[in-house]
């Protein structure tokens, strides 16, 4: 019987050091993740992606997946330094209005405002378009983002009629 309290205690104490250090590693997890997102979003802010290699994973690749339109999708580092090269040419502003963390994924719903150069020769046209990322990571990096946006409103905002054939 004068054993009881003590497990008790004991019991009690080791659940709540398990507990807080689980808290701890998750805390830890989500800050590495969260700097790990700041990084990359800075990457679609800038148009410059140096230090990429620490990251995202060798084998990284972007799911564009627009409805209406085949997927495509940009594989490897270096395409994707291409990419950040061209979608900041639009003058891209990325904003990342919510971040999910989990143990190897990321999902993010995000807003981008971008600048459109006029093919005619006239004034520039601004858009915005809402989107989410699932992203997956593999040995502590980025190793691949599912993007979805709302194309359709980001064609009509930029001045474009959608027409049923």
């Amino acid at each position: 019987m004068k054993t009881r309290p003590l497990f008790t205690l004991f019991g009690t104490g080791l659940a709540a050091a398990l507990f807080l250090g689980g808290t701890a590693c998750r805390s830890s997890r989500t800050e590495y993740q969260r700097l790990l997102i700041e990084k990359y979003a800075a990457y679609w802010n800038t148009g410059e992606a140096d230090g990429a290699e620490a990251v995202m994973h060798p084998d990284f690749e972007i799911r564009y997946c627009m409805e209406g339109f085949q997927p495509s999708s940009v594989k490897g580092i270096e395409a994707f330094r291409k990419e950040m090269a061209r979608v900041h040419a639009q003058s891209l502003a990325l904003v990342v209005d919510e971040a999910v963390y989990g143990t190897d994924t990321i999902t993010l719903r995000w807003t981008f405002h971008a600048t459109y150069p006029d093919g005619a020769g006239g004034a520039p046209t601004t858009a915005q378009a809402k989107g989410i990322s699932l992203i997956h990571l593999k040995d502590g990096r980025i190793a691949d983002e599912w993007m979805a946006y709302d194309r359709k409103s980001l064609m009509e905002e930029r001045g474009y009629e959608m027409k049923r054939k």
